[in-house]
């Protein structure tokens, strides 16, 4: 994602003026999503928590895609199976936000998941029924 991270941060001061700055908490992760640091500049990993109160949870990821082009290697099925059980659990809606199309998507990016493509034609209403989907799924057992 790093090629995105001046949108990354302008996604996190935009929500924060809109949500509330101490409404958002803004982390980071390198392969594995259950292992994660602060985005303000944290240099310590540690396990991915979820939300204390049940909240939506937005994740902004290439989902591996661009691994092989940075020489890093990308989070195993069983990493994000893993994480997806840790907020669902927590009852909090998970939405991804990925930059590019589905046909680049791993196999495992399935129904199981609320995924938004964050492109430039983007609009309101996919994210929206994105949330509404997400919902759904937080109830749901994976």
């Amino acid at each position: 994602m790093r090629p995105f991270l001046r949108d990354l941060r302008l996604l996190v001061l935009a929500s924060r003026s809109v949500i509330g700055q101490d409404a958002v908490t803004a982390l980071r992760f390198a392969g594995r999503p259950t292992v994660v640091r602060d985005l303000d500049g944290g240099m310590t990993d540690r396990v991915y928590e979820p939300p204390v109160t049940p909240c939506a949870v937005l994740v902004a990821t290439d989902l591996g895609t661009a691994a092989a082009a940075t020489g890093t290697s990308p989070a195993r099925p069983e990493d994000w199976a893993a994480f997806v059980r840790t907020v669902h659990g927590a009852g909090c809606p998970l939405v991804l936000l990925v930059p590019c199309p589905p046909e680049r998507w791993p196999a495992w990016a399935d129904r199981r998941l609320a995924i938004v493509t964050w492109d430039l034609v983007t609009a309101v209403g996919q994210a929206r029924q994105a949330a509404k989907r997400a919902a759904g799924l937080a109830r749901s057992p994976l």
